[in-house]
């Protein structure tokens, strides 16, 4: 598909608002618009996360499940997203161990897949990391999964990033 389409789609998240043109002309190479239909998975629990996902349009359901292991952060949750620029897909900076996640497609949807082994290469890997794994405290802090505090977030986080 159209990479301005690409960009586009990137532009639109707040989450990766931060990143520089240049950056995201990075991502913008890494990914290209997948489509998925009503039912289809598109992340499944205990698979590993090869892509970051933009939402682009349609409607997703997050399933969210929390492992204490010794954390503060625990519980399910359902979270369905529908906003154009909303971003999932954190197995490359949260511990496997800790959060499980599986999405799929509640009506015809399309998203902005970034190949991760790619965006590992990109300049922009590190801030999006660092964003990704913010924005995933703030969803289950909303959810009531996790605390307010730090050491809850680090306990989530990926050697990568503590």
């Amino acid at each position: 598909m159209s990479r301005g389409k690409v960009i586009r789609t990137l532009q639109a998240s707040s989450l990766l608002a931060p990143l520089t043109e240049a950056e995201l002309m990075d991502l913008s190479n890494c990914g290209y618009i997948a489509d998925y239909t009503p039912g289809e998975s598109i992340l499944i629990a205990d698979d590993p996360d090869e892509y970051l996902f933009v939402l682009q349009q349609g409607r997703v359901a997050l399933k969210l499940s929390v492992s204490p292991n010794g954390g503060q952060c625990e519980g399910e949750a359902m979270v369905e997203l529908t906003s154009p620029g909303q971003v999932f897909g954190w197995a490359t900076w949260i511990r496997p161990d800790r959060i499980r996640v599986s999405v799929e497609a509640l009506e015809p949807s399309s998203l902005v897949a970034l190949d991760l082994h790619r965006l590992q290469n990109t300049q922009a890997f590190l801030k999006v990391g660092q964003r990704m794994v913010q924005g995933l405290y703030g969803l289950l802090q909303e959810y009531g999964l996790c605390p307010p505090n730090l050491s809850a977030l680090l306990k989530l986080g990926h050697p990568l990033l503590v």
